[in-house]
C-alpha cells in the first residue's frame, strides 16, 4: 500500500478514537452516538444535560464505588457503571465570588490527603448567571488509573458539588463533552 493510502484511511479512521458533535444534537464518543436531555435534580432546584443511556447507579454498586456514608446524592452511570456523573447540593453557603476560594481550599484538602493523586488543569467557567470552579485530577483506583473533574457552583445560595469520574484512558474522549455539560446547568425551573 503506497504511503498516501496509508495516509487516508489513518485520517479517515481518527473518528474511531475521537469526539465529535455538540450536546444539543449528541456526541460521538468512539463511533458510539451519546444523546443528551435536561434532567432535574434536587426536587427541581437544579436542571443539566445529562445523557439519556446513563441511570441512578443501584445503591449496592455505591455503597461500593463511595463507601463513605457522605457518599454523593445522585449518582448518573453508564451499563458498566465505569463512567460516572455525581451530583451533591450540600447545606452550606456558596456565592459566585466563593467558588474560587472554595475550590482551591478543596485542591489543597485533597492534596494533604492523598499525595498520590496528580493534579492537571484547573480553572473557572463563567456563565451568565453563575461561576463554576473546576479542577482535574487522576488517581490509581483497584485496577487502573482514574480521572475526574471536580466542580463547584451556587444553586439557590448553597453549594452544588459535581464529579465527573472515568478510566483515565477514556478521559480524552469525555472531557470536552464534561465542559459542555456544565454550561447547561440552570438553577430552579426556567418558564
Amino acid at each position: 500500500m503506497a504511503y498516501e493510502d496509508e495516509k487516508i484511511i489513518k485520517a479517515m479512521n481518527a473518528y474511531k478514537k475521537g469526539t465529535y458533535g455538540s450536546i444539543q444534537e449528541g456526541f460521538f464518543i468512539k463511533e458510539e452516538l451519546v444523546t443528551f436531555e435536561k434532567e432535574w435534580l434536587f426536587d427541581k432546584k437544579m436542571q443539566i444535560m445529562l445523557p439519556t443511556s446513563f441511570t441512578d447507579m443501584p445503591m449496592e454498586q455505591a455503597k461500593l464505588k463511595y463507601p463513605m456514608e457522605q457518599r454523593p446524592q445522585v449518582i448518573k452511570t453508564n451499563e458498566e457503571t465505569d463512567i460516572n456523573f455525581t451530583f451533591s447540593l450540600i447545606d452550606q453557603p456558596l456565592t459566585n465570588e466563593q467558588v474560587k476560594h472554595l475550590r482551591d481550599t478543596l485542591k489543597g484538602v485533597l492534596k494533604n490527603a492523598r499525595p498520590d493523586m496528580r493534579f492537571t488543569e484547573e480553572g473557572m467557567e463563567e456563565m451568565e448567571e453563575r461561576r463554576v470552579g473546576w479542577f482535574e485530577l487522576t488517581y490509581s483506583g483497584l485496577d487502573s488509573r482514574l480521572y475526574n473533574i471536580m466542580y463547584f457552583t451556587p444553586i439557590e445560595g448553597k453549594m452544588m458539588h459535581g464529579i465527573f469520574n472515568c478510566p483515565a484512558k477514556t478521559a480524552v474522549n469525555w472531557r470536552p463533552v464534561v465542559f459542555e455539560m456544565m454550561h447547561t446547568i440552570e438553577e430552579g425551573e426556567k418558564e
